[in-house]
């Protein structure tokens, strides 16, 4: 894995700007070669922030990100990622929030096949 450091959107930058610089181009085709997408979040939008500890933000940028395939996708249908706020580093931590409902294991049913030669189970199962 490489660390990119780069916006793939003009939009991810608080200076905004209309200049696609080689670097997205080169970030956004790596991208697309291995199919993977930002996964739905919620919290910070920009991730990263030059002046952390200056009262007035600096140079704002969104440079990290939680990417997934479409086989997760299909697999996690309702993960979604959250960025938080600044604590120590410039950059801001983040998670990956699964539902209770898709990580929960299905019990499967078990069969105590000694009790099938006991007299009380063929005759409590003979009579239905």
């Amino acid at each position: 894995m490489r660390d990119m450091n780069v916006i793939l959107k003009t939009s991810e930058h608080t200076m905004g700007g209309s200049c696609i610089t080689t670097d997205m181009e080169e970030f956004e085709k790596c991208v697309n070669d291995i199919e993977v997408t930002d996964l739905c979040s919620s919290g910070m939008f920009f991730t990263w922030s030059k002046n952390l500890k200056s009262v007035v933000p600096g140079v704002m940028k969104k440079l990290d990100r939680i990417m997934v395939n479409e086989e997760l996708l299909n697999k996690f249908n309702n993960a979604h990622a959250v960025f938080l706020l600044y604590l120590t580093s410039d950059h801001s931590p983040s998670m990956i929030i699964f539902s209770s409902d898709e990580i929960r294991k299905k019990k499967s049913f078990k069969f105590m096949n000694y009790i099938s030669d006991k007299l009380e189970f063929i005759e409590a199962t003979a009579n239905g």
